[in-house]
């Protein structure tokens, strides 16, 4: 018996599937929200002189929101990463936080490679992702 409405997983209507002007500002808004949070959830550098986790990350969400060549979907995809390694984190030695550091990395990685009109988050990039890969572990 097949039902009249029903739909496969893949199909979407088009309510919940239609493209509004602001569903995309309102799910970067929440993203970089839930990436703040995450980051002020770390601990600040022992070391005032050389940035930490918290700053690094703080440094990358600040220059994703900023970069004008970035759509609302790839920052939200940047800052999911983001949020991920302010997760990891918390604990950045353990194996399976550093497992999602290394995904989230090179996520992150390949979007530069992918956007290189995104040239303030390329510069950024190249100087914060090393650093942050040192912190968990990952060459």
């Amino acid at each position: 018996m097949m039902l009249e409405n029903s739909q496969t997983p893949n199909q979407t209507s088009p309510e919940k599937g239609a493209d509004r002007g602001d569903s995309d500002d309102t799910k970067l808004d929440a993203i970089a929200t839930d990436t703040t949070n995450a980051i002020n959830h770390l601990p600040t550098a022992a070391q005032p002189q050389l940035p930490g986790t918290k700053e690094l990350l703080r440094r990358l969400q600040r220059i994703i929101e900023a970069e004008d060549n970035l759509s609302p979907q790839d920052k939200a995809q940047a800052l999911e990463q983001v949020k991920i390694l302010a997760a990891a984190g918390k604990n950045p030695q353990a194996p399976d936080k550093q497992e999602h550091a290394q995904t989230a990395i090179r996520i992150l990685r390949g979007m530069v490679a992918e956007l290189p009109n995104a040239h303030d988050f390329l510069e950024e990039s190249t100087q914060l992702l090393p650093q942050l890969a040192s912190i968990f572990g990952i060459k």
